[in-house]
């Protein structure tokens, strides 16, 4: 995943008004990947973040063993959960 495809949705989710979005991000030494979501109000600052502090494959500038790997949006938790939870573990 690159981060115009991150970018792209979340513009998508922000056009749409939807209530969440939510990313899947992998990390060294940890067995599960992290999923982090956020609500609307927090959409504008928070890709601001992943412009700013992600490069273009979606690694962390500061933390190369960390990378965004997926996201999704909707208007409930859990089936933004279930979007994301289970793509490409054990890759």
């Amino acid at each position: 995943m690159k981060k115009t495809y991150l970018i792209k949705k979340f513009e998508k989710a922000m056009k749409l008004g939807v209530s969440y979005i939510g990313v899947r991000i992998q990390m060294e030494g940890l067995l599960g990947d992290e999923l982090i979501i956020n609500p609307l109000p927090n959409f504008s600052m928070k890709l601001d973040y992943y412009r700013k502090v992600y490069d273009e494959n979606l690694q962390h500038r500061f933390s190369p063993s960390t990378r965004i790997v997926d996201v999704a949006y909707g208007n409930s938790l859990a089936f933004i959960e279930e979007a994301i939870k289970h793509k490409g573990e054990n890759s």
